[in-house]
Protein backbone atom coordinates (compact mmCIF):
# COMPACT_ATOMS: atom_id res chain seq x y z
CA UNK A 1 0.00 0.00 0.00
CA UNK A 2 0.92 3.12 -0.86
CA UNK A 3 1.09 5.71 2.02
CA UNK A 4 0.81 9.79 0.45
CA UNK A 5 0.50 12.73 3.43
CA UNK A 6 2.04 15.69 4.14
CA UNK A 7 5.32 14.35 5.21
CA UNK A 8 6.07 13.59 1.71
CA UNK A 9 5.10 17.27 0.78
CA UNK A 10 7.08 18.57 3.82
CA UNK A 11 10.03 16.87 2.98
CA UNK A 12 9.86 18.85 -0.67
CA UNK A 13 9.51 21.81 1.02
CA UNK A 14 11.73 22.15 3.55
CA UNK A 15 14.61 19.46 2.06
CA UNK A 16 14.80 20.55 -1.85
CA UNK A 17 13.93 24.56 -1.31
CA UNK A 18 10.98 24.70 -3.13
CA UNK A 19 7.93 26.60 -2.32
CA UNK A 20 5.42 24.30 -4.62
CA UNK A 21 4.40 21.16 -5.72
CA UNK A 22 2.80 19.67 -8.50
CA UNK A 23 1.21 16.04 -9.49
CA UNK A 24 -1.13 14.73 -12.25
CA UNK A 25 -4.00 12.00 -11.35
CA UNK A 26 -6.64 10.68 -13.59
CA UNK A 27 -9.92 12.33 -13.60
CA UNK A 28 -11.29 9.46 -12.99
CA UNK A 29 -9.51 8.00 -9.78
CA UNK A 30 -11.24 10.03 -7.39
CA UNK A 31 -10.21 8.23 -4.22
CA UNK A 32 -6.70 9.67 -5.12
CA UNK A 33 -7.88 13.07 -5.54
CA UNK A 34 -9.84 13.18 -2.50
CA UNK A 35 -6.29 11.91 -0.85
CA UNK A 36 -4.34 14.95 -2.12
CA UNK A 37 -7.03 17.45 -1.21
CA UNK A 38 -6.67 16.30 2.49
CA UNK A 39 -3.15 16.98 2.67
CA UNK A 40 -3.72 20.13 0.57
CA UNK A 41 -3.31 20.06 -3.00
CA UNK A 42 -6.44 21.96 -5.20
CA UNK A 43 -7.04 21.31 -8.81
CA UNK A 44 -6.22 23.35 -11.25
CA UNK A 45 -9.02 22.35 -14.16
CA UNK A 46 -7.60 24.36 -16.84
CA UNK A 47 -4.40 22.49 -16.76
CA UNK A 48 -4.50 18.93 -17.89
CA UNK A 49 -3.65 16.63 -20.78
CA UNK A 50 -5.49 13.69 -22.23
CA UNK A 51 -3.98 10.55 -23.72
CA UNK A 52 -5.44 7.90 -25.93
CA UNK A 53 -5.04 4.24 -24.10
CA UNK A 54 -6.65 1.63 -26.00
CA UNK A 55 -8.65 3.59 -27.99
CA UNK A 56 -10.13 5.50 -24.72
CA UNK A 57 -9.46 9.08 -23.90
CA UNK A 58 -7.88 9.30 -20.41
CA UNK A 59 -7.96 13.41 -18.80
CA UNK A 60 -4.55 13.98 -16.45
CA UNK A 61 -5.32 17.05 -14.43
CA UNK A 62 -3.08 19.04 -12.64
CA UNK A 63 -2.99 19.34 -9.30
CA UNK A 64 -1.08 21.63 -6.80
CA UNK A 65 0.75 22.82 -3.21
CA UNK A 66 1.52 26.02 -2.19
CA UNK A 67 2.11 27.82 0.82
CA UNK A 68 3.18 26.21 4.28
CA UNK A 69 2.03 23.18 6.05
CA UNK A 70 0.24 23.99 9.27
CA UNK A 71 1.00 21.16 12.38
CA UNK A 72 4.64 20.40 10.91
Amino acid sequence: MLIFDKSVVAYAINNLNISSVELNVYDWNTPAIRCYEKVGFVLVPEKYTTINVNGEEWKSVNMIFKGSLSNQ
